[in-house]
């Protein structure tokens, strides 16, 4: 059996753009999440391998929120692939998860963008909290404690300024002295010329 070949072209550096924003124990929490989900082993796969037909996450959403997809295609081709994905995406759509954090069929099936599709994953286990899911759930609970912040409280630290801002009262630079001191007076040139000596004469002695 032949090896797979990996994207290629324009696909190989969509994949390059996104590969430093992986990571892979959030991937391999995921792939052990939905595998408690379905109460069934999975095959030990590569994160993008594993869900690129859409089987398991077409599965993984009908026990989150049975019926959700009616029918999940036998992943032999391509197309198939983008049918189960598609199937998701809508069923992810109705279970609740917001458009922003939806991902596109293509980013799976052709594996160019796998962090937006770990980011809808995790959308996902998060709703489970508030949906009341008593199953396996993924990541810390929510506190679901929200306060109420007063205009007034909001705004009391306008007017504090803390102290790696920079304060004056307490350094001060009296003392210190770096380099010359400038001179602010104009500089006035000085000539000064000694008055020239006459020279003198020697009188002859009378005797």
């Amino acid at each position: 059996m032949a090896n797979r070949v990996g994207p290629r072209g324009l696909m190989f550096l969509a994949a390059e753009k996104h590969i430093g924003e992986r990571d892979k124990f959030i991937e391999s929490e995921i792939a052990l999440w939905i595998e408690a989900i379905l109460e069934d082993c999975i095959p030990p796969k590569p994160f993008d391998e594993l869900l690129k037909d859409g089987v398991l996450l077409c599965r993984a959403i009908n026990v989150l929120k049975p019926g959700s997809v009616s029918k999940i295609q036998k992943p032999w081709t391509k197309d198939k692939h983008m049918e189960n994905v598609n199937s998701f995406l809508t069923a992810a759509k109705s279970f609740g998860v917001p458009d922003d954090k939806l991902f596109k069929a293509e980013d799976l099936v052709e594996m160019s963008n796998i962090p937006a599709v770990t980011n809808c994953l995790l959308t996902i286990a998060r709703m489970c909290f508030d949906k009341g899911w008593d199953g396996p759930t993924l990541g810390p609970k929510p506190t679901g404690q929200k306060r109420n912040w007063s205009e007034q409280q909001l705004r009391a630290s306008e007017a504090i300024v803390p102290s790696q801002y920079g304060t004056n009262k307490f350094a001060t630079q009296r003392g210190i002295k770096i380099g010359t001191q400038r001179d602010i007076l104009p500089a006035v040139k000085v000539d000064l010329k000694l008055p020239k000596k006459e020279p003198t004469v020697e009188q002859p002695v009378i005797v």
